[in-house]
């Protein structure tokens, strides 16, 4: 985190000396806006990277930067959808979705993502049809315009992989997922925290199959590689952490599984406040485990 918290503290010094110099009316100004937004995002403070990003979508709007106001829209949205914005995140998205058409073309690597991540917010809305569609658009821009050895590539596949998973059709998600991991692993190496979420859904797909065993390992790679690459507050940490809790109660281990829930619950308290739909989620899943534990 250390490496993180000084490109932080230079971009708001390079931010800072463009506004002194310049105003804030001027491309630079933006651009040094949405990185430091983004990587609030990547230290886990979303709450800190909306302002940021809503400031460099507004600035860009008066500047007339229509090239780069899809990508900014793109980063808002994204923040939105973490803080549970929802509405907010799909006006956002499907701004930047008109933006890559105009001036893209729908057959771009740039529009491939924009919908990837509208995907991953009609998943999270229960819109599963929507939510594949989108994702199987996404692959064939990935596979005619990059090649399937792109890291991009390997990451929209393993997001219809999960949302294979998630409408039960394990047979059909197994393959991919671990394509997805494997590709990870050559592409982005052992160490990066995209990587330890491939694990954790290859994991999570092992649960489901009833192959605990199988899934124990992955999560404890994943547990490792998330800590050491974005920190132990860090709240994709949390989410792991919660996987792991669910694994643990189906193999029968009820004081690890509360001490991993307790866990993720404090992280997520912290770090997204009580009202965030993770600290809720988890709320609720300790009560049940609570209940669930024999008295004495």
């Amino acid at each position: 985190m250390t490496a993180l918290n000084d490109e932080l503290t230079r971009t708001e010094q390079a931010l800072e000396r463009v506004r002194e110099e310049h105003g804030e009316r001027n491309a630079q100004y933006v651009t040094l806006l949405n990185k430091l937004a983004y990587l609030h995002v990547r230290r886990g403070d979303p709450e800190f990277a909306l302002p940021l990003a809503q400031q460099a979508v507004g600035l860009d709007r008066r500047l007339d930067e229509a090239p780069r106001r899809a990508t900014l829209l793109n980063n808002l949205a994204v923040i939105q959808h973490q803080l549970g914005q929802t509405n907010d995140a799909l006006l956002s998205y499907q701004e930047a979705l008109d933006l890559d058409r105009q001036l893209l073309g729908e057959d771009h690597p740039q529009y491939a993502t924009h919908l990837n991540n509208l995907a991953g917010l009609h998943q999270e809305m229960g819109m599963l049809d929507d939510a594949r569609t989108f994702l199987e658009q996404a692959l064939e821009i990935d596979r005619t315009q990059l090649g399937e050895d792109h890291p991009q590539y390997a990451a929209h596949l393993n997001n219809l992989a999960t949302l294979l998973l998630q409408t039960g059709r394990l047979d059909e998600a197994l393959p991919l997922m671990e394509q997805a991991v494997e590709l990870g692993k050559q592409t982005l190496g052992p160490k990066d925290p995209k990587y330890a979420s491939r694990l954790n859904n290859l994991a999570q797909l092992h649960v489901e199959a009833g192959r605990l065993a199988d899934a124990a390992p992955l999560f404890e790679e994943a547990l490792h590689v998330e800590a050491e690459s974005l920190g132990t507050d860090h709240p994709e940490v949390g989410v792991i952490l919660c996987n792991y809790a669910r694994l643990q109660l189906r193999r029968g281990k009820m004081p690890e599984a509360v001490a991993l829930a307790d866990q993720a619950h404090d992280l997520f308290s912290s770090r997204l406040g009580e009202d965030h739909p993770h600290t809720q989620s988890t709320l609720r899943f300790l009560d049940k485990l609570r209940v669930e534990i024999p008295a004495g």
